[in-house]
């Protein structure tokens, strides 16, 4: 409301009388608007609602009051409401900035993007100095995978305000899109100078340093926001998920239980315990912990894979294939549901089975080494020595490191003649 400027009163060409009437009723309509402006100020929205549909409805052209409308109404998550409303204060006041940004956030929160987006850049057409309209801008056209424009939005917006914590933090959210995570770590780092206690740049320069595989300096972000607030179960869970990398387990478990105790419908706390208690050599426990993340989002990909994984390493393939064709179910372009797919139906016999599920996966993922090691595999157990050495000779490709690839290349060379022994056994 602070930027919007308030209007002039209108001048009626109309004859003595009409001008006195129409003078009173606008008087009027001002004075609702007054007390419409005293009742936000102590706290009574729908007092004040009340307020600026008599003024609106006395004087329809009172701008203002419909702007004002629109806030509450914004406020309250009433956006098409709110758009309504910014529409009709529009149409008597067209070269309002503020208008239309407000206007564009109330088509991002809609879910019209192209709307949003085209009224932040009117905005900032009238206004070119309007901070917020770049910022909006900025997040619209991140959500559109537009993160390059969107960084130029955030950068202008520090040319007019440099002191935002908030801008540079948003600017490092970007940069982690683009997987330019040592940049993002920098922006959250100028962000934190500006504000130590900011907890979204903590969490997510946490998530940019995990990413770096600094597992260390993650959990000390981590660390450094749950001192802030310890109710933020995401973090706790972000926690545990770097101390499940620093082999610290038992921390990590007690972590994520953290995270169930805030928030026990927290489907990732479920299946990242989970994770933890199955790398900790507890895979009935690993069980449990993925089921209860199904449980409470039927839709959760990664616990159906990771459930099947768990169930496979217990000797249940013909179980573990059912949660990884559902994974495929719900996410048919999932490399790792096709992988997992393909490991379990090779372990249990089915290799032609299993020869389809690499290809998918290779479909979606042609450069995973660890595909193209499962298809060698299956290839050399139906007898396809000359396929089997290709994608063999593929995944060292990817990985020259790949020790089971090395060994498949020393192991096939027996049934086909390529190249001498002693050359395969200089390269493994």
């Amino acid at each position: 409301m602070t930027l919007f400027d308030r209007l002039l009163k209108r001048k009626d060409i109309t004859s003595a009388d009409s001008r006195s009437e129409k003078g009173n009723a606008r008087n009027e309509a001002e004075h609702m608007l007054e007390k419409g402006l005293s009742l936000e100020i102590q706290g009574l929205p729908e007092e004040a609602l009340q307020c600026y549909a008599a003024a609106v409805r006395m004087a329809p052209d009172l701008a203002l009051a419909h702007f004002n409308q629109g806030n509450i109404l914004l406020d309250q998550g009433d956006a098409q409401g709110a758009l309504s409303a910014y529409e009709k204060a529009i149409a008597y006041k067209p070269d309002s900035a503020a208008l239309h940004y407000n206007m564009g956030n109330a088509h991002l929160r809609l879910g019209n993007t192209d709307a949003g987006v085209a009224a932040c850049r009117k905005a900032i057409l009238l206004k070119p100095d309007l901070a917020d309209a770049h910022i909006t801008l900025g997040v619209a056209l991140g959500n559109l995978g537009q993160h390059l424009a969107a960084i130029a939005c955030y950068q202008r917006a520090l040319e007019i305000n440099p002191s935002s914590a908030e801008i540079h933090s948003n600017v490092g959210i970007a940069m982690m899109e683009l997987d330019r995570f040592e940049e993002a770590v920098g922006n959250f780092d100028k962000a934190l100078a500006l504000r130590p206690d900011y907890v979204d740049a903590l969490k997510n320069r946490g998530i940019a340093l995990q990413h770096l595989g600094q597992f260390d300096e993650a959990a000390a972000s981590y660390h450094r926001a749950l001192a802030v607030d310890s109710q933020l179960a995401e973090i706790h869970t972000n926690l545990g998920s770097t101390l499940k990398e620093l082999g610290k387990f038992e921390e990590a478990i007690a972590s994520y239980r953290h995270a169930l105790a805030i928030n026990p419908t927290l489907a990732a706390a479920h299946h990242n315990l989970g994770l933890t208690l199955q790398a900790n050599g507890q895979p009935d426990r690993a069980v449990a912990s993925h089921l209860q993340a199904i449980e409470v989002d039927p839709d959760y990909v990664p616990a159906y894979n990771s459930m099947g994984a768990a169930l496979g390493d217990l000797g249940q393939h013909e179980k573990a294939i059912t949660y990884f064709r559902h994974a495929i179910r719900l996410q048919p372009d999932s490399m790792d549901g096709h992988f997992n797919l393909g490991i379990t139906l090779a372990a249990g016999g089915q290799l032609h089975a299993a020869m389809e599920s690499f290809h998918r996966a290779l479909k979606i993922h042609p450069d995973n080494a660890d595909s193209h090691v499962g298809l060698a595999n299956v290839l050399k157990g139906l007898g396809e020595f000359t396929s089997a050495l290709k994608s063999v000779r593929r995944a060292l490709e990817l990985d020259p490191d790949c020790v089971i690839a090395h060994n498949n290349l020393l192991f096939i060379h027996n049934y086909v003649a390529d190249q001498p022994a002693e050359l395969l056994l200089a390269d493994a």
